[in-house]
């Protein structure tokens, strides 16, 4: 998950499973002082707003059930 909101660049990935106090503070500090982040974050959830989960899901569901197992990497667009 930390990948990708770094990928995404909504936040950053600090690359451990258990970061310092001192490293989630400083970090913490620097995402809300660099407008970038607010404008990724606003972004995604633009994208995220616009999409239909339900009916996304619904559709993979039947490609599910037709074909018997997932295709591999398969992602439909909405």
């Amino acid at each position: 998950m930390a990948r990708r909101v770094g990928y995404t660049g909504v936040g950053v990935d600090l690359r451990t499973g258990s970061p310092t106090p001192s490293q989630v503070r400083d970090t913490v500090r620097s995402v809300f002082a660099d407008s970038r982040y607010r404008r990724a974050a606003e972004a995604v959830g633009r994208e995220l707003r616009a999409t239909d989960a339900p009916r996304a899901a619904a559709d993979l569901l039947e490609d599910l059930i037709h074909r018997k197992r997932p295709q591999s990497g398969a992602r439909r667009e909405v």
